[in-house]
């Protein structure tokens, strides 16, 4: 899902970076290596696939303390309603 919204930006004109939890390459995307540098950027959508997904990328590596401090999250991840809260 994340490469086809990553496409519609690139359509669009935006220059696109991506950081994936499989190393899959999506093309006309920057390719970033680690989660803690896609979160420099001013803005970043999350599609993880669920709760788990969620705690082992943002929650158990304290990313959001490492993140740009004026950074846009927006979470478009599969999220259980027990999580969101």
């Amino acid at each position: 899902m994340g490469s086809a919204i990553a496409q519609h930006f690139i359509a669009a004109g935006h220059k696109v970076s991506g950081w994936s939890r499989s190393a899959r390459e999506v093309p006309g995307v920057t390719a970033l290596t680690t989660a803690v540098e896609a979160f420099q950027a001013d803005i970043v959508l999350t599609l993880l696939s669920d709760d788990g997904a969620i705690e082992d990328v943002i929650i158990n590596d304290d990313l959001l303390s490492q993140a740009n401090p004026h950074l846009v999250h927006i979470v478009m991840s599969t999220i259980s309603v027990a999580y969101s809260r």
